[in-house]
């Protein structure tokens, strides 16, 4: 469904260009006569690509504009618990990933000087779990917040300098939201 939709939106700016070189060959054009006819087919192949801009940019808008509502709506109904961040466990795993992004020429140069290790991109990827234990409603729990893209030491920084922050549980106990948003800032 996805593919199908940007193979429509390919097609209609696709047409909102054609329209465009209508539009211009008519208005360049040194006749003693505008002729409208074509002119006005130039623009009714303008109106449907812009029409489908204005809905694809409006679309995204509303998607982030209801995440962040939704979110806001989640924090002010929930049971919020403090958490004391030098109290939580930090688990990571780093791995390194090992890609190939030179051009054949390249590739084929570093072979034959014999420096095959040249042609390999080398990314270190860590990824970091923030747990914490408490009691909840007279239960153990514990809550595990979401992937954070950074390596253990310096999650462990950022958390010992904000101190502390908050896990918001919704009424029946089955959703949270452990609130590591200053780790974007």
């Amino acid at each position: 469904m996805e593919r199908l939709k940007t193979v429509g939106l390919y097609f209609v700016a696709g047409l909102a260009c054609l329209g465009i070189i209508i539009m211009y060959g008519v208005a360049k054009a040194h006749t003693e006569n505008f002729n409208y006819v074509f002119f006005g087919i130039g623009s009714s192949l303008v109106v449907p690509g812009l029409i489908a801009l204005y809905l694809e940019f409006n679309k995204a808008k509303r998607t982030e504009t209801s995440g962040r509502a939704n979110l806001a709506h989640f924090k002010t109904n929930s049971i919020r618990i403090p958490v004391d961040l030098s109290q939580c466990t930090v688990t990571a795993n780093t791995w390194t990933q090992v890609r190939e992004e030179k051009t054949n020429k390249e590739i084929l140069f570093n072979e034959l000087i014999g420096d095959s290790f040249e042609n390999r991109e080398t990314d270190n990827i860590a990824v970091s779990l923030v747990k914490y234990t408490t009691t909840v409603q007279g239960q153990r729990r514990t809550f595990t917040s979401a992937p954070v893209a950074k390596d253990k030491t310096t999650l462990l920084m950022l958390l010992e300098m904000q101190k502390e922050t908050n896990i918001y549980i919704d009424r029946d106990g089955k959703y949270y939201y452990f609130d590591l948003e200053f780790l974007e800032k």
